[in-house]
């Protein structure tokens, strides 16, 4: 007995494989669903206390608007308290983001983002080819035109801007 192209064993290790990825997938969606009120409570925390820290900011900002000097200390504490509570909140929407990001990726996203990667990979081999093969004309370019040159001026002209072309490139 076949069934594409494998015999029976090879059949069992494929359901063997694919039984284990969907219990993965559902203990990953029940481990989310466990922590998702715990998630939500903390989100909302972090989103009241961003509300705070930008209410003091604009109270500073505004009391202060001639002399920001005096509490600059503050305001850039204030700030960096921002930025980490910003950090948290996207910590605590990551699992979401990926459960997300894993269930809008069909079979046929997959395929394609590998070959556009692929595209890419050539296309940067390609380009530096290319770019190395640019440069070694243009140091036979310098090489024969020292040689021709009679003054030490050009010379040291030419020099000058094969450096500068290295340098843009």
């Amino acid at each position: 007995m076949r069934y594409m192209g494998q015999d029976i064993d090879g059949f069992r290790r494929m359901m063997a494989g694919y039984k284990s990825t969907i219990i993965i997938a559902l203990t990953d969606a029940n481990l989310l669903e466990s922590y998702k009120e715990m998630i939500e409570i903390t989100t909302g925390d972090l989103e009241a206390y961003l509300e705070t820290i930008d209410e003091k900011l604009e109270k500073i900002i505004a009391y202060n608007a001639n002399d920001l000097s005096a509490d600059a200390g503050e305001l850039q504490i204030m700030e960096e308290e921002r930025l980490s509570t910003q950090k948290c909140l996207e910590i605590c929407n990551s699992p979401y983001d990926a459960v997300k990001h894993n269930a809008s990726s069909s079979v046929s996203e997959t395929v394609t983002n590998e070959g556009l990667q692929e595209c890419k990979n050539s296309l940067s081999n390609t380009a530096a080819k290319l770019e190395s093969h640019l440069k070694a004309l243009m140091d036979r370019i310098v090489t024969k035109s020292r040689t021709a040159m009679t003054s030490q001026e050009d010379i040291v002209d030419m020099i000058r801007l094969q450096e500068e072309w290295e340098t843009t490139r």
